[in-house]
């Protein structure tokens, strides 16, 4: 791997330009072309930045699995707030099932080839998590009654929430009266 730091004079952002080539047993290019990377994250080391790029398809597919699967778009809250603790919900969950991977076996159906030495991916995790988790000795004592909630206090208003316009891309048309014989202006 070649690295080409540079920092464009015309910009406020510094830059890295990384040269990223493959080279075989002998020292000659696996492929045609080198892959050139830009990167705004100068302070990290240029392996740093190549393994990220040659691990992308992991993070493309742990980000779909998360939104198909663990409703990460899920929550439509307009309050910044609410999003963000449920992004980092979502992203304890995904550490939950990463660490509970090794302790999960894969469960195939009988017809289904036998896998010799794969992983649990991370539906199977999700689907086995539950079964995993209850079998588990409880860590808290359970919780005792304690009847009715008192509920809010005499008095107590919550605020408003607050309102936005809505963002039009078109103007709105006015329909006509149907009983009018006048036409409006385009």
């Amino acid at each position: 791997m070649t690295t080409v730091i540079q920092q464009i004079a015309s910009m406020d952002i510094p830059l890295m330009m990384l040269k990223l080539e493959f080279l075989n047993s002998t020292g000659k290019p696996v492929f045609d072309k080198p892959i050139w990377l830009v990167s705004t994250a100068v302070t990290l080391e240029p392996e740093t930045i190549a393994r990220a790029y040659l691990w992308r398809a992991s993070h493309e597919l742990t980000f779909r699995f998360m939104k198909q699967h663990l409703g990460l778009c899920k929550n439509n809250s307009p309050e910044l707030k609410s999003c963000d603790a449920w992004f980092q919900l979502v992203a304890l969950t995904m550490n939950c099932l990463l660490a509970i991977r090794d302790e999960l076996e894969i469960q195939t159906k009988p017809w289904y080839p036998q896998p010799i030495t794969q992983s649990v991916s991370q539906r199977q995790a999700q689907t086995q998590a539950l079964p995993f988790l209850l079998k588990l000795p409880p860590v808290t004592k359970p919780p005792q009654l304690a009847g009715k909630a008192p509920g809010r206090l005499l008095g107590f208003l919550p605020p408003r929430r607050t309102r936005h316009k809505v963002t039009r891309k078109t103007p709105k048309r006015h329909k006509p009266c149907p009983t009018c014989p006048f036409k409006l202006a385009p």
